[in-house]
């Protein structure tokens, strides 16, 4: 949970004590690992670039969610209010509305675009395919007919010379 920023982790404040807070704010979802320092502050305070839930998992060794809430309103059991808005040290975040999603995945849409040319590409070769073998037949029959009456004129001459010499 994001209760607020300061510029400095000295600044920090301790987290609330009581076990019945209320807590009201906005779930966000999670941000990447990002570059930047990594480390510990003076008191003991792990520093991340990013609120990224996977690396924090791997840090805190407990489970956790995919997201994070960003505090606009903490109260305690009183209804005291305890979150950045009562400190002056923690600032609190301000959340934009996150952008509104297109109705068009268009990524979905080009991988349908995309496999309809790669299927009447397919199609393509197999016809082509087809063609070549009918044609190689056709070409097959026409030499074996061509052979076929050479030979069978080679031989009726053959024939007509031994009649003519007989």
């Amino acid at each position: 949970m994001v209760r607020g920023w300061v510029s400095d982790p000295a600044d920090a404040e301790e987290l609330p004590s009581g076990e019945a807070l209320e807590v009201q704010g906005r779930l966000l979802p999670p941000e990447a690992p990002g570059p930047g320092q990594r480390g510990m502050s003076a008191d003991g305070t792990q520093i991340f670039p990013t609120l990224s839930p996977a690396e924090l998992i791997n840090v805190w060794d407990e489970p956790g969610y995919s997201g994070f809430v960003v505090a606009f309103e903490t109260l305690d059991a009183s209804g005291a209010e305890v979150g950045a808005t009562s400190s002056s040290a923690m600032e609190p975040v301000q959340v934009d509305p996150q952008p509104e999603t297109s109705d068009i995945n268009w990524l979905n849409l080009f991988y349908g675009v995309e496999w309809t040319v790669f299927a009447g590409f397919a199609f393509y070769l197999w016809w082509r395919l087809v063609k070549d073998a009918h044609e190689k037949q056709l070409e097959e029959e026409w030499l074996d007919r061509e052979w076929q009456e050479q030979w069978r004129a080679e031989q009726l001459a053959l024939r007509q010379q031994t009649q003519a010499k007989d």
